[in-house]
C-alpha cells in the first residue's frame, strides 16, 4: 500500500497543480487531463479523500471549458457513487453548489 501511495503522489499534486494554480495562467482545456488522470488513479488505489478534490477540479474545469453539462451531472453521479461505496461522503460535499448550478442550467 505505501509503496502504491507513493508511487500516485500526482494524485494529490495534479489536483492543485492543474486545479488550482495553472488555471489562472495555461488554458482550462490543457488542465483537464491531468486532473482526470489522477482522478482515475485516486480510484484505482482507493484514495477516497484526493478522489474528491478531483472529481471537483475536473467537474469544474469541464463547467467552465463548456462541456456538455449533461456529461458534467453524469460524471458528477459516478464520483458520488464511488464515494458512498467508501462510505466518505462528508468530503463531496463541496461538489453540491457545482452539480446544483448544472442541474439549474439544465433546467
Amino acid at each position: 500500500w505505501r509503496t502504491k501511495k507513493a508511487w500516485y503522489q500526482h494524485c494529490r499534486v495534479n489536483a492543485v497543480i492543474y486545479g488550482i494554480v495553472f488555471t489562472h495562467c495555461r488554458p482550462l482545456h490543457l488542465c483537464l487531463e491531468p486532473v482526470a488522470k489522477a482522478y482515475r488513479d485516486c480510484a484505482k488505489i482507493g484514495d477516497s479523500e484526493w478522489l474528491v478534490a478531483n472529481a471537483s477540479a475536473f467537474a469544474s474545469l469541464s463547467f467552465q471549458c463548456g462541456k456538455e453539462l449533461s456529461s458534467v451531472e453524469i460524471f458528477l453521479n459516478k464520483a458520488e457513487e464511488k464515494v458512498k461505496k467508501w462510505k466518505t461522503t462528508t468530503a463531496f460535499h463541496n461538489t453540491r453548489p457545482l452539480k446544483q448550478a448544472i442541474l439549474n442550467l439544465m433546467g
